[in-house]
């Protein structure tokens, strides 16, 4: 269709110009701007937190062998090593989130700050899908711990995922 006029009548038959029919920029939706509103605050506040974490603790030693050591993973997978440094790597005695929060937690914008709170609270582990209602939910198994969860997301049935669960704001999210 890129041989048609943008002012030409649309193809399609509608009788609308094609620039305001089947031409037109198509919106995203609401729920998939919101995920990825979701997705992008994370991955900021994830940057923010490891950046914090190596300034202020340059001898704390390194994120990924603690990962290694603590989770047995391979640090190659920094999908999920970033995430569980910033939220879950504890340096001191607590988390580098927890010290972020405490030194850094005035300057954060109020959906910043709940989205710390709601890791603060989150776990990674390994889920596998148990059940699915399509553009709805799924129903989740920790296999590690038996835990059952619901969270609204999409991912085919029978799907295993490292993942973290994070209840935010009345919904669980389930962030890989």
């Amino acid at each position: 269709m890129s041989d048609v006029g943008r002012n030409a009548p649309c193809p399609c038959g509608s009788g609308k110009k094609y620039k305001r029919c089947c031409g037109a920029p198509r919106a995203t939706s609401t729920a998939t701007s919101r995920v990825q509103e979701t997705h992008d605050l994370d991955g900021k506040l994830v940057r923010e937190v490891l950046r914090y974490g190596a300034r202020r603790f340059p001898d704390a030693g390194r994120p990924d062998d603690a990962f290694e050591a603590e989770m047995g993973g391979d640090p190659e997978d920094t999908q999920i090593l970033a995430p569980w440094a910033a939220y879950h790597w504890r340096v001191r005695g607590r988390t580098l989130a927890q010290r972020f929060l405490e030194e850094r937690g005035k300057g954060l914008t109020p959906a910043e700050l709940d989205w710390l709170e709601a890791q603060r609270r989150s776990w990674i582990s390994i889920w596998e899908v148990t059940g699915v209602v399509p553009g709805e939910s799924l129903a989740l198994t920790d296999l590690l711990t038996g835990a059952t969860r619901s969270s609204r997301a999409s991912l085919p049935s029978r799907e295993r995922s490292a993942t973290r669960r994070s209840p935010w704001r009345s919904r669980a999210l389930a962030t890989r």
